[in-house]
């Protein structure tokens, strides 16, 4: 910010939402042009209102991308892994030596519930999709 457009011009805005607490947020957003010359001081303004709502399931960043939802980020026992189209053909979970602590083969699913009993620390996970495609990204334990 500040954002400057031609007459006539549009833009496109991103915000992110990261609140801290759970519960739903009501804000307003305004977008306003102001002119200030010798003879006139004027303010054109538009509102725009927006609302956002947190459960407390914040996903894994690196999946998103890819089209999946991996949360609650980080997780204490269970992990829900969705796919947003391709069906899930495999899970592993390494440490960070590398070690492979979990494995769930054949799933043939778009959604995953596990109880994972791992010590608190950083893990990797590896989707692996049934095309054969793989993604991989960090998961936490609390």
């Amino acid at each position: 910010m500040p954002i400057l457009l031609p007459a006539g011009g549009t833009a496109e805005v991103q915000l992110i939402f990261m609140p801290d607490t759970i519960g739903v947020f009501d804000d307003v957003m305004t977008f306003c042009w102001d002119i200030n010359s010798d003879t006139l001081v004027q303010r054109i303004a538009c509102q725009v209102k927006l609302r956002g709502s947190a459960n407390g399931y914040e996903g894994v960043d690196e999946f998103q991308d890819a089209g999946f939802c991996v949360y609650p980020s980080p997780f204490k026992d269970f992990i829900i892994i969705e796919s947003n189209g391709e069906i899930i053909d495999e899970v592993i979970v390494y440490n960070m030596d590398g070690k492979e602590v979990l494995r769930k083969e054949n799933i043939q699913s778009k959604t995953i519930n596990y109880k994972l009993g791992l010590n608190s620390g950083v893990y990797i996970l590896q989707i692996k999709m049934e095309d054969e495609k793989h993604y991989s990204g960090k998961i936490i334990r609390e």
